[in-house]
């Protein structure tokens, strides 16, 4: 295998490790447009969502044992599926998401037109 094929899969891999905990707007700075940049600001909205005493539900429905984990798993997606339609109607982009917590960001288009953040 070629020198700059390993590098390019080795970039990918590193690209699709990262989108999980990497904002989309980031990973495109670092791996697209890799213009050397000091700073970027950015005109944006951080959504943060708790499942609030997550931690205590779990932990007492974990008891349950695998009857517990697919009780857990169903109050999370019926908490979380509505919100997360609605963020990616807004063009919300997932920055972190775990248990009972996620953060969200909402970049406001510059470039390509004025696009209103949520709540505008």
């Amino acid at each position: 295998m070629k020198e700059s094929s390993k590098n390019n899969t080795r970039t990918n891999k590193l690209f699709y490790t990262m989108t999980g905990f990497v904002p989309q707007k980031i990973l495109s700075a670092l791996f697209i447009d890799t213009r050397p940049r000091v700073y970027e600001a950015l005109d944006a909205v951080l959504l943060f969502a708790d499942i609030s005493g997550f931690t205590a539900l779990t932990e007492k429905i974990a008891t349950m044992g695998k009857e517990g984990s697919e009780e857990v798993t169903k109050i999370i997606n019926q908490f979380f599926e509505p919100l997360i339609n609605i963020i990616n109607k807004w063009g919300g982009d997932i920055y972190r998401f775990g248990g009972g917590m996620l953060f969200y960001l909402f970049f406001r288009v510059a470039k390509e037109g004025y696009r209103p953040l949520p709540g505008q």
